[in-house]
């Protein structure tokens, strides 16, 4: 159900997507999985993001990233926490964007190589499954850059990337 929920996010279909993710977070409530409920309410969270509705998207995503403590899921917390980045920076509020996104790169680190080997939800290459995060971080310290010290911020996220992007192409950090 969540595989298809995401699916159907990536194609655009919100309605099937939430009837999808909708009948995850039953199955996930009937069997007290909260790895379960993190991902079906963070599917919620995003086919919100998609139509716009931010209040329902920061709501399900807060819940989300709340199961994913709950259940030590680090794989789903980045996810989360990057999201909310996303939600916090469209409504123009960056102070909380940046923290989302540094709490998102912090809980990323350290499962890095085991979600790039298949251990976690992520799907495609190192770049297309988590490289969005460090441009997204790096847009947002740039488009607030203020000074010398915000652009190099912005380099570090970059170099940080780029690091982690050669670590997961040599296997070996």
């Amino acid at each position: 159900m969540l595989f298809r929920s995401e699916t159907e996010l990536r194609a655009g279909d919100l309605a099937h997507a939430e009837t999808s993710a909708r009948s995850a977070l039953e199955l996930a409530e009937e069997l007290s999985d909260p790895r379960l409920r993190s991902y079906a309410t963070g599917q919620l969270g995003r086919a919100a993001e998609l139509r716009g509705d931010m209040r329902a998207a920061l709501d399900s995503t807060d819940q989300a990233a709340f199961w994913a403590q709950q259940a030590q899921a680090p794989e789903a917390l980045y996810r989360w926490e990057w999201q909310r980045g996303r939600l916090w920076r469209a409504q123009g509020k960056l102070a909380e964007a940046r923290s989302a996104f540094e709490r998102a790169i912090t809980t990323l680190r350290p499962i890095q190589g085991d979600l790039l080997a298949g251990c976690g939800a992520t799907v495609g290459s190192f770049r297309e499954s988590v490289g969005g995060l460090y441009y997204d971080f790096a847009d947002l310290l740039l488009a607030d850059a203020r000074d010398e010290s915000s652009l190099r911020a912005a380099c570090n996220v970059i170099e940080q990337f780029k690091s982690a992007e050669l670590e997961d192409y040599m296997q070996d950090a």
